[in-house]
């Protein structure tokens, strides 16, 4: 039978058809499994790496003295952070800037390490940088991927030389810290009271941390700033007043007495 019959031609073309829609309904199945039933999914997704939460610490609440003065405060602080990404894009751009930080090979690496243990969090790399830094790394933000610089709120203690071994300090929450019930909630990175006052009264003076959210673009460049939820407590912010602050030493962190202002 020669291969040009027309039965065979309409044998060949009825496979072919078939063929075609059987191809035509995988791809109509693909596509209504990944816009339809996996809307939510790749949204999330989506949302993920565009959006970047970025912790925004509450002030710790103020401590006084019985006759109304202050011993430990806040004052305006910057930090100097990088948004999360892969290590050797933070790698990258450490070593950029490195020389403007004043940071070297175990800075570096102390801040691959924070970025490790907290892969979604902002890698912190200055904690209290100065503002000649600060002015330096923002006249080269566009050129440097992924970099954060914050306004925080800084403890300060008028009278240390006075009252340092009564009032404390703060530091970051360690792992050993971070498995008790206490500071379970705190976040990597997270400041918490260490001594004195500053410990006894940690639940009081902390407060309860806000977050923003930033846009950023596929280089890690933020784009723009989207919701907020402020931290606490910035409207009612608590403090506590001491039984005596006028004699060091008489009296030990466990006399103290909350109040409310």
């Amino acid at each position: 039978m020669n291969a040009f019959h027309p039965h065979l031609l309409d044998r060949r073309l009825g496979v072919a058809r078939t063929g075609v829609w059987i191809v035509l309904g995988i791809m109509v199945m693909a596509f209504f499994r990944t816009q339809i039933l996996g809307h939510g999914k790749y949204q999330l997704q989506s949302e993920t790496n565009r959006l970047r939460p970025i912790p925004l610490p509450a002030p710790r609440g103020v401590i006084y003295d019985r006759n109304g003065h202050v011993l430990a405060e806040n004052v305006p602080g910057y930090t100097v952070s990088l948004l999360p990404g892969p290590e050797a894009n933070l790698r990258s751009t450490l070593a950029r800037i490195a020389s403007i930080a004043n940071i070297d090979s175990v800075e570096i690496e102390r801040v691959l390490q924070r970025a490790r243990r907290a892969p979604y969090q902002p890698a912190l790399v200055l904690g209290n940088a100065p503002f000649s830094v600060v002015s330096a790394l923002e006249e080269r933000r566009v050129a440097i991927p992924g970099l954060l610089i914050q306004a925080e709120p800084k403890r300060y203690y008028p009278d240390t030389g006075v009252v340092a071994h009564l009032i404390g300090y703060v530091g970051e929450v360690t792992e050993i810290e971070r498995t008790t019930r206490r500071f379970a909630t705190v976040r990597l990175g997270g400041l918490v009271g260490k001594y004195g006052l500053e410990r006894e009264y940690d639940d009081t003076l902390r407060g309860s941390e806000g977050v923003r959210f930033v846009e950023v673009s596929a280089r890690g460049q933020m784009v723009r700033r989207t919701s907020r939820r402020c931290p606490a407590p910035i409207c009612t912010p608590r403090s506590i007043s001491t039984c005596s602050a006028t004699s060091p030493g008489r009296f030990p962190p466990d006399s103290a007495a909350r109040s409310w202002r």
